[in-house]
């Protein structure tokens, strides 16, 4: 994150599929537990880095219904701002 603290914020991450279209997985702010969508579970870990200013995602044992485009957003003045998106393959089984 550029131009402001990512400890001064909510941050939440985002995963969009032609399937399902965007669901909500999870949300963080500095110091307190994580908030997680309707069936989401604990292996989707939201991580705050304030040494290089930025907000993680790490997925646990990643599944092929994992796949799709992941947005990060932060809530900033009123309103949040999201990422360009990246997009996640699950190779294998």
């Amino acid at each position: 994150m550029q131009g402001s603290k990512v400890s001064n914020h909510v941050l939440s991450w985002y995963r969009q599929t032609k399937e399902d279209g965007i669901q909500f997985l999870v949300s963080h702010r500095d110091r307190s537990r994580p908030v997680y969508g309707e069936g989401v579970g604990e292996r989707f870990i939201s991580e705050l880095e304030e040494a290089t200013n930025a907000f993680t995602l790490t997925i646990g044992n990643a599944e092929k219904s994992d796949e799709g485009l992941y947005y990060c957003a932060v809530w900033y003045k009123s309103q949040y701002i999201f990422g360009e998106g990246t997009e996640i393959k699950v190779k294998g089984k």
